[in-house]
Formats: structure tokens, C-alpha cells, sequence
């Protein structure tokens, strides 16, 4: 399963659950084959070249709030 950029997911399509890995070792076998057998997919939050990785709390915070832009936006367009 090849991770998508965050901001490529369409979040507003249906009910989500975000997993988060660590920021070392990623997520493990039995959530990545959950996630496969689920239809899930990876996402990743791409970085400058300089930067080895986010903290756990930052992707998340970047996901949580990519979420909610798209949520927000959709509904200001059914208005």
C-alpha cells in the first residue's frame, strides 16, 4: 500500500478513522493489514528534504486540521 499526500484524501466522503504511527517505526503489521483488509489507505504529510520527521502530535494536528478545511468547505459550498 503506497501512502497518499494528506491533502489528496477526500475526507468528507465517509467516516474516518486516523492511526497515527510513531515517529520512528511508523505503524505496525496488524494495523497496515487492518487497514488493507478495510479499504484504508496511507497517508503521509510531505516534508522539506531537511526535516527527518514530525512528532506524532504535529502529523496529527496537520491531518485533524486538513479534516476539518475540507469539512468546513464543503459545507459553506451547500449553503
Amino acid at each position: 500500500m503506497q501512502p497518499i499526500e494528506h491533502y489528496q484524501v477526500d475526507w468528507t466522503l465517509t467516516p474516518s478513522v486516523l492511526v497515527i504511527g510513531g515517529e520512528a517505526s511508523g505503524l505496525g503489521a496488524t494495523i497496515k493489514k487492518i487497514a488493507y483488509e478495510n479499504s484504508g489507505q496511507m497517508v503521509h504529510v510531505p516534508m522539506a528534504r531537511k526535516i527527518d520527521s514530525l512528532s506524532a502530535a504535529m502529523a496529527g494536528t496537520v491531518l485533524i486540521y486538513e479534516t476539518y478545511r475540507q469539512v468546513m468547505c464543503a459545507a459553506k459550498r451547500r449553503e
